[in-house]
C-alpha cells in the first residue's frame, strides 16, 4: 500500500469520531430544546392545582436553575470556539447567567435541599441585579463589529467601572435600608423598584441594538430581547404577588418566568455553535458589516463616564438635603464618597493608559513617517539611477561602436610590416587607450544592468576572503579586517566575479577613507535577514561627503587622475542585476557602512566558520 492510500485511510478513521460527535451534539441540542419547551408547559398544567407542595416548588426550582445553568453552558462553550470579540461577548454573558444561576441556587437549597422558606438573602438579591452588567458590558462589544484595533484593556475598565457603579446604586437605593437603617421592609420595597428599572434601562438598550443590528445578529437580538420583556414582565409580577402574600414557588406566577427562561435557554442551544472555531462571528456577521458601528463601539465608555459624573452629584445633593442624624443618609454619604474615590482611581488608570497608547500611535507615526520619508527618497533615487542607466546605456553602445573601428584599425596597423619604430609605439598606444576604454564602457554596462551574469550557488565568505587577500587590506598593519558572521548563513545564487569586483570596491573605498588615520578597522558583518543575506561593510574613516550621490556615475572625491568616479556606480548596478540591494549612510560614531543585501538561494545553510 502506498504513501497516499494510507494517508487517506488515516485521514479517514480521524475524520469519523469528529463526524460522529458532531451528529451527537445535533440530537443532544435537540433534546434539550424540547424539554425547555415542555417545562413550563408542565409547570403551568401543575400550577393549577393552586396550592403549595413540596413537590411543585422542587419542579418549579428545579427547571429554573436547569434552564438558567444550560443557557450558561451554551453561552460558555460558544465563548470558547469563537475567537476575538465574538468570544468576549459569550463568555461576558455566560457571566451574567452564571450570576443568575448561582442566585437560583439559592433557592433550590433553602426551599428543596432544606425545605424551607427562602429568607431575605442580599448576596442573592445583588447577584441578581449585578448580572445586568456583564450583559450590558456584552452589548457594548458590538461582536458583528470585529475591529482588530478594539481596546479591550480600555473597556476592561469601563466594565470595572459599570460593576463599581451598579454595586453602588444597589447599596445606596436598597441595602442601606437593611444595613444601616436594619428596615427589612423598606430594603425589600428599594431592591424590587431599583431591580425593576435595571431592569427597564437593560431592556431599552437591547432594544436599541437589536433595531441597529442586521442579519442573523438581529435575529440573536430579537430572541433575546423577547425573553428579557417576558422576563421583565414576570419580575413584576412575582414581585406585586410576593406584597400581597399570594405567590408560592410552582404558582402560576412563575409560568412567565420559566417561560423567560426556557427562551433564553433555546437562544442560547440554537445559536451556531456547531461552527468550526472561530468561523461563529462569520457566520452571523451582518449584511452592511462595511460600516463600522462606532456608538456600538463608545457605549461602554460613555455609560462609564457617566457614571463617574453622577456621583458627585448625587453626594452633593445627600449633603444639602436630608437631617444630620439620619443613619441611612450617613450611610449613602460615606458610601458616595468611597465610590468616588474608586471611580477616581480607575479613571486616573485609564487615563494613564490612554496616555501610553498615545505615546505609542506617536511613536508608530513617527516611525511610519520616517519609513514613508526614507522609502520616498530610496524611490527618486532608483529612478534618477534608472533613468542614468539608460543614457550610460546609450553612451557606451556608441563608444564601444567607435572602438570596435578603433580597435579593428589598430591591428591593421599593426598586421603591416614597416621599419619605423615611431609608428609602431604610436600604434601600441592607440591599442592600450582602446582596451582602456573597452574595459570603463564594460563598467558603464555592468552599472546600466546589461552585463550576462553566469549565476551558481555561492558561499560568501570565502569570495569575501579572497577580495581581503586581493586588496593593500592584508599588506597594511594599520588596517585591522574582521569578518564576523552570525550563525548559519545561506547559500546566494550570483555571479562570483561580479560579486568579488563588488566586494573589492567596497573593501578597497573603505582602505582608501582610512588612508590619513594611523589605525583602522574594517568590519565586515554576514548575516541572514529572513529570506536574504546582509553585508555590512563598516569602516572607521572619514566618512562620506554626499551619501545620497555615491552611486552615481562619474561621481568622485578623489583628486583627478585617481578616478573616473565608476567603481560604486558598477557596484550598484551589479548588484541590482543580481536582484539585491544596496545603501549607505555615515556612522555616528565615524566612519561610513555600507550595507548589501542579496536573495538567499533555495537551498542548505552554511554553517558558520569559526
Amino acid at each position: 500500500m502506498d504513501l497516499t492510500r494510507i494517508s487517506e485511510r488515516v485521514q479517514q478513521v480521524a475524520e469519523q469520531p469528529h463526524i460522529k460527535a458532531n451528529r451527537w451534539s445535533s440530537a443532544s441540542k435537540r433534546v434539550l430544546v424540547v424539554l425547555a419547551i415542555l417545562l413550563p408547559v408542565v409547570l403551568a398544567g401543575a400550577s393549577l392545582r393552586g396550592r403549595p407542595s413540596y413537590a411543585l416548588t422542587g419542579f418549579g426550582d428545579l427547571s429554573q436553575f436547569f434552564l438558567l445553568a444550560t443557557a450558561t453552558l451554551f453561552f460558555s462553550w460558544k465563548g470558547i470556539s469563537s475567537r476575538g470579540t465574538p468570544r468576549a461577548f459569550w463568555l461576558l454573558l455566560a457571566l451574567g447567567f452564571g450570576m443568575w444561576s448561582v442566585n437560583m441556587f439559592l433557592w433550590v437549597y433553602y426551599e428543596v435541599w432544606l425545605n424551607q422558606p427562602v429568607p431575605s438573602v442580599p448576596i442573592g438579591e445583588f447577584l441578581l441585579f449585578i448580572k445586568l452588567v456583564p450583559m450590558l458590558a456584552a452589548l457594548a462589544l458590538a461582536p458583528n463589529d470585529d475591529s482588530p484595533d478594539r481596546p479591550r484593556l480600555l473597556g476592561l475598565f469601563d466594565l470595572t467601572s459599570l460593576l463599581v457603579y451598579w454595586t453602588y446604586v444597589y447599596l445606596f437605593w436598597a441595602m442601606a435600608y437593611l444595613l444601616a437603617g436594619k428596615d427589612l421592609a423598606s430594603y425589600n420595597r428599594q431592591s424590587d423598584i431599583v431591580d425593576a428599572v435595571g431592569n427597564q434601562v437593560f431592556l431599552f438598550i437591547l432594544a436599541v441594538v437589536a433595531y441597529r443590528s442586521r442579519g442573523c445578529w438581529r435575529r440573536f437580538y430579537l430572541h433575546f430581547l423577547g425573553a428579557m420583556a417576558l422576563y421583565d414582565f414576570a419580575s413584576i409580577l412575582i414581585n406585586r404577588a410576593i406584597g400581597s402574600g399570594r405567590y408560592f414557588t410552582g404558582s402560576f406566577y412563575d409560568v412567565p418566568l420559566t417561560a423567560a427562561m426556557a427562551w433564553f435557554c433555546i437562544a442560547a442551544i440554537t445559536s451556531d455553535i456547531e461552527s468550526p472555531r472561530g468561523e461563529t462571528q462569520k457566520s452571523l456577521q451582518p449584511a452592511g458589516k462595511g460600516r463600522p458601528n462606532r456608538r456600538s463601539v463608545l457605549w461602554s465608555a460613555r455609560l462609564s463616564m457617566l457614571a463617574t459624573l453622577s456621583t458627585p452629584a448625587i453626594g452633593l445633593w445627600l449633603v444639602t438635603s436630608g437631617e444630620m442624624l439620619d443613619p441611612v443618609r450617613h450611610f449613602r454619604i460615606l458610601l458616595t464618597l468611597f465610590t468616588m474615590l474608586l471611580l477616581t482611581i480607575l479613571l486616573l488608570l485609564k487615563q494613564d493608559l490612554l496616555n501610553f497608547k498615545l505615546a505609542g500611535y506617536l511613536g508608530d507615526a513617527t516611525l511610519a513617517y520616517s519609513n514613508l520619508k526614507r522609502f520616498e527618497n530610496q524611490l527618486v533615487q532608483n529612478e534618477k539611477m534608472a533613468s542614468l542607466g539608460k543614457l550610460v546605456a546609450r553612451v557606451a553602445h556608441e563608444i564601444n561602436s567607435a572602438m570596435a573601428a578603433v580597435g579593428k584599425n589598430v591591428e591593421a596597423l599593426s598586421s603591416r610590416p614597416t621599419g619605423d619604430g615611431n609608428r609602431q609605439r604610436m600604434t601600441a598606444k592607440i591599442g592600450e587607450a582602446a582596451r582602456r576604454t573597452n574595459s570603463l564602457v564594460e563598467n558603464m554596462l555592468s552599472f546600466a544592468q546589461e552585463m550576462p551574469l553566469h549565476r551558481s550557488s555561492l558561499n560568501v565568505r570565502p569570495l569575501l576572503e579572497s577580495a581581503v587577500s586581493l586588496t593593500r587590506a592584508g599588506r597594511r598593519h594599520s588596517v585591522r579586517v574582521e569578518i564576523q558572521e552570525q550563525d548559519a548563513v545561506p547559500m546566494v545564487e550570483g555571479d562570483a566575479n561580479q560579486l568579488i569586483q563588488v566586494f573589492l570596491h567596497l573593501i578597497a573605498n573603505a582602505i582608501d577613507a582610512m588612508e590619513g588615520n594611523e589605525t583602522g578597522q574594517l568590519i565586515i558583518a554576514i548575516r541572514a535577514v529572513q529570506e536574504h543575506i546582509e553585508i555590512g561593510f563598516m569602516d572607521t574613516g572619514s566618512g562620506l561627503k554626499e551619501p545620497r550621490r555615491v552611486f552615481e556615475p562619474f561621481y568622485t572625491t578623489k583628486p583627478v587622475g585617481k578616478g573616473v568616479g565608476l567603481g560604486l556606480s558598477t557596484c550598484y548596478g551589479i548588484v541590482r542585476q543580481h536582484g539585491g540591494e544596496i545603501d549607505c549612510q555615515n556612522r555616528p560614531e565615524g566612519g561610513a557602512v555600507f550595507r548589501l543585501v542579496l536573495p538567499a538561494a533555495v537551498a542548505a545553510p552554511v554553517e558558520a566558520v569559526i
